[in-house]
């Protein structure tokens, strides 16, 4: 997976001045669990995927994917078939290339517009929520990042017990990242995710008050100081 490569001052002229954290992890590690306890600490959260989603019903995008892939990917009602368009995909490296050559720029500009959005509701941070995060480049749009991180066999029993997912499936995904270990190596932080979902507050709590102290104002919590207080990267 990769997004069309644009200087990193580019990409963050446009973006919210708030901290921005980009949190990724492993299948199954815990990365949307860490995200929604950013939430409730009064950051607004970007997930990837569900943009990658909404891309996908765009007009113009069903329209070029259906030209790349024919008609076998287009549902009776003229949409787009999610499950025909991910077997058309599926090992496939190639037609991969070409779906994410229509979908991923419109991915890219729709994170740095809500970004820009973000900084409206002045978030105390910004989070990126993406698996791919640095296979996609979406990093040099953070000043932090975050991998969350979890024992091989808590992740699939975790895959299996909320998605359903074997232990083949899980790999099979996980193939298509970074391994565990280089996206550890790469982040600024690692968050581990081995206890209860209270343990993990905490420790996101904790993380959050490290990159984007709260100060009140005005009977407010808002963000202490901007993008330079944390830090280019």
């Amino acid at each position: 997976m990769t997004f069309p490569n644009e200087p990193v001052s580019e990409l963050r002229a446009e973006r919210t001045v708030a901290p921005v954290v980009g949190v990724t992890g492993a299948v199954a590690a815990g990365k949307s669990a860490a995200s929604r306890a950013f939430a409730e600490l009064g950051c607004t959260v970007l997930d990837v995927d569900r943009i990658g989603h909404t891309v996908l019903l765009e007009p113009q995008v069903q329209r070029e994917v259906a030209v790349a892939f024919g008609q076998s990917v287009v549902a009776a009602d003229g949409s787009l078939d999610r499950s025909a368009l991910a077997a058309a995909v599926f090992d496939d490296e190639a037609a991969l290339d070409r779906l994410e050559a229509i979908v991923h720029p419109r991915v890219r500009q729709s994170v740095l517009a809500a970004l820009a959005a973000a900084h409206v509701d002045r978030p105390r941070a910004a989070i990126i929520d993406c698996a791919l995060l640095f296979e996609g480049g979406l990093d040099a749009l953070c000043d932090v990042t975050i991998c969350v991180t979890a024992t091989e066999a808590l992740r699939l029993s975790r895959a299996h017990e909320t998605r359903g997912w074997d232990a083949n499936e899980v790999r099979r995904r996980a193939e298509r990242q970074l391994s565990a270990a280089e996206k550890e190596a790469r982040s600024d932080r690692v968050l581990e995710n081995e206890a209860d979902a209270a343990t993990l507050g905490r420790e996101v709590a904790a993380l959050l008050d490290e990159i984007a102290p709260a100060v009140t104002t005005n009977g407010g919590n808002h963000a202490a100081g901007g993008l330079d207080d944390v830090g280019e990267r």
